[in-house]
């Protein structure tokens, strides 16, 4: 349980630093799913409001950071110990995103 709870605060921690970032590469379409539902509904939802809601001025620091969300997703999936995790640190980053894209007029 203990090894749960630290890997879920890893993957959390990772998501929330990614959202942090400050690189500035163009856009990309996100071709692949994870396979996780909380995680492919986060990615599809948060990259339709990025695409339609944000000012110009922000999308390639939110695309940029959604592409290491989704990069960094996709090699906890692969692990048979970090999958379970996964599903909650997602759903958590679901929620959020919910709260904090509603001042751009994105609706969920």
């Amino acid at each position: 349980m203990k090894k749960l709870t630290v890997l879920w605060v890893l993957v959390l921690s990772v998501v929330l630093m990614s959202a942090c970032s400050k690189k500035g590469d163009s856009p990309t379409a996100l071709s692949t799913s994870i396979g996780v539902a909380a995680c492919d509904e986060y990615l599809s939802k948060y990259e339709a409001c990025v695409q339609s809601k944000i000012p110009d001025s922000m999308k390639a620091t939110l695309s940029a950071s959604l592409e290491q969300t989704k990069t960094q997703w996709k090699a906890a999936a692969a692990s048979a110990e970090a999958k379970p995790a996964l599903e909650a640190s997602c759903k958590a980053a679901l929620d959020a995103a919910k709260q904090s894209m509603q001042a751009y007029g994105c609706a969920w």
